[in-house]
């Protein structure tokens, strides 16, 4: 995978993804519906942006591409318990 954080309209940022070519729908579909699913349990990851199709990725150019929010980031695991790993695991 090609990452790189891209400027949007005004003061934005994101992160835009080219995924690499053996990189497989299906994976995507379930990678994206894992990181929807840890956001709707309060993990702290960031957010897909969806296309104006709500979309959460494109294919262009023989790649699957898909848009990140920018978060700036710091390790959260450093700041976690066993327990909350654990907890957090089970999600997942």
């Amino acid at each position: 995978n090609a990452t790189w954080i891209v400027s949007l309209a005004g003061d934005g940022k994101a992160v835009l993804r080219r995924y690499g070519p053996e990189f497989k729908e299906s994976a995507l579909l379930f990678e994206h519906s894992l990181i929807r699913h840890l956001k709707e349990n309060a993990f702290p990851v960031a957010d897909i942006l969806l296309t104006q199709r709500e979309e959460s990725f494109v294919e262009w150019d023989s790649a699957f591409h898909a848009l990140f929010e920018y978060r700036k980031g710091v390790s959260r695991m450093n700041f976690l318990s066993r327990k909350q790993i654990k907890e957090r695991a089970m999600l997942i």
